[in-house]
């Protein structure tokens, strides 16, 4: 406790002065929800343009093009064809012998680990991800599978609804903040509105995941793993699969992209299965906040099909319709929660007023920053100052310029530990918490100027931020009393 209040003085010596600056460059800083006078509702979406998410403060702007990624692309952007992905791929990506050596090793370190009661990997532990992942579990694979709660056709009580009449027939602009308002009661932390640019929607649905090399490789058709069924348009009234395909509707024009988050108190306790149970539980919430979306939208009278983390390019979704920016680790970074969320989509034919991309300074920061890229065991994140145009390997999606990742070596990290990693996440400096005046501080001078950046960084390692994922540290999460899914639900919101 007393090394943290020296830190915290220390912080205070350095950037105090910058603090009290900033008003006086025209740069104050925005009042927080509860004081704010700033408008709200109708009003609010009228002067900020209908903004990914109500209340961000004045130093995030509305940008025509993405800072980085999605707004300058090659004219002959490829679609993506998720048999390609590592999930897939791995034994191609790391070569035969390679491959076995992992799967082995994996197998061997979680028996090994659950057998000594190693705390992070105990019984209790990896129960604790299992039980999280449930909803994804149930909800099939990523790909868009028409099943259950993201069935792509509406429910015998919606159909009742539909029936009475009348369709809904509001403005694009109402349209957009009821469906934003309904988002945000069924789960979403965030939520934004883009076109459906048919470049993000995948070529196929997930191919089959084989273990077995022998099996793969029997699999292989002209030397590549089979694919999934094919994506389509078709001019037809309502979206359906069949054995064959998946079918969009030609009038789908609209994707409402969510975040979820993950308790990033849980988090850092990676690798581990305590912290995979966060990344589990956010799937499940994906799935049933995009169900429940989808199900509003149906039972307006129009057509919705829900999309937990794949079938499209969420990444790419949610850069564009404002709710982060392309990051160092190749992901999304929230101005709000960071790193520290998972994503699902609404494609839609209901008429929407889009959002715009935002500039938080948070890929200028990436620039200087790195700590993603010293964390990872892997070694998988770009340490370039500068995003390249040229991919690390054919996993990643070309077209683009992005800081692009080794994720063959990430993801054999993760079958190695048996876990989904994410200590890239946790020790991400936008991933904090946001309740002290310092963090706003922090963000406000990364969001307006890149001269404090590097020292921004510094202070950050200064405040002891990162991982707790000693052996005492992951033993006590389980007494930390945590709120309702392990993190503040209210936070960055107005109090209610």
């Amino acid at each position: 406790m007393a090394d943290d209040q020296v830190r915290r003085r220390e912080f205070l010596k350095t950037f105090g002065a910058a603090g009290l600056a900033l008003p006086a460059l025209g740069q104050g800083f925005a009042a927080s929800p509860e004081t704010s006078s700033a408008p709200t509702g109708a009003a609010a979406a009228d002067e900020r343009g209908s903004g990914a998410c109500p209340g961000r403060p004045f130093w995030v702007k509305q940008v025509d093009q993405p800072t980085m990624g999605f707004g300058e692309m090659t004219k002959d952007y490829p679609t993506w064809n998720p048999r390609d992905n590592c999930f897939v791929r791995l034994y191609d990506y790391l070569g035969r012998d390679n491959y076995i050596q992992t799967m082995q090793t994996g197998k061997h370190n979680s028996a090994t680990w659950r057998a000594e009661g190693r705390p992070g990997y105990k019984i209790r532990d990896e129960a604790l991800m299992i039980g999280g992942n449930l909803v994804d579990n149930l909800t099939g694979r990523p790909d868009g599978d028409d099943m259950g709660m993201i069935s792509w056709t509406p429910t015998p009580w919606c159909e009742e609804l539909r029936a009475k009449g009348p369709k809904y027939s509001e403005d694009p602009q109402t349209a957009a903040r009821d469906v934003k308002a309904a988002a945000r009661l069924f789960g979403a932390a965030l939520h934004g509105v883009t076109k459906l640019d048919r470049r993000f929607i995948w070529t196929h649905g997930f191919a089959p995941r084989i273990a077995d090399p022998d099996e793969y490789e029997r699999s292989k058709v002209d030397g590549n793993p089979a694919s999934g069924k094919p994506i389509v348009f078709e001019n037809v009234e309502h979206p359906y699969v069949t054995d064959q395909k998946y079918v969009i509707p030609e009038s789908f024009q609209w994707v409402v992209v969510m975040a979820h988050r993950m308790s990033a108190e849980t988090m850092c306790r990676a690798p581990s299965q305590i912290a995979s149970a966060t990344t589990a539980v956010g799937y499940s919430q994906c799935a049933w906040t995009a169900g429940m979306l989808a199900e509003f939208i149906r039972a307006l009278g129009y057509d919705a099909i829900p999309l937990k983390n794949g079938f499209c390019n969420l990444v790419a979704y949610a850069v564009l319709a404002g709710l982060g920016e392309l990051a160092r680790t190749n992901r999304l970074v929230t101005y709000e929660f960071g790193p520290m969320v998972r994503l699902s989509c609404v494609l839609t034919n209901l008429p929407l007023a889009v959002d715009k991309p935002i500039d938080a300074g948070i890929a200028r920061f990436c620039r200087d920053c790195r700590k993603c890229a010293e964390i990872c065991p892997s070694q998988a994140i770009s340490f370039d100052r500068d995003p390249s145009w040229k991919p690390k390997g054919p996993w990643n999606l070309s077209g683009h310029k992005a800081w692009f990742t080794d994720d063959h070596t990430c993801f054999r990290f993760w079958r190695e530990t048996n876990t989904v990693c994410g200590q890239c996440f946790a020790v991400c400096p936008w991933s904090k918490k946001d309740e002290a005046w310092s963090h706003t501080l922090v963000k406000a001078l990364a969001g307006t100027t890149g001269a404090f950046d590097r020292a921004l960084r510094k202070m950050d390692d200064l405040f002891g931020y990162g991982l707790k994922n000693s052996p005492e540290e992951q033993e006590a999460w389980w007494d930390l009393d945590l709120p309702q899914y392990g993190f503040n639900t209210a936070q960055g919101k107005s109090q209610v």
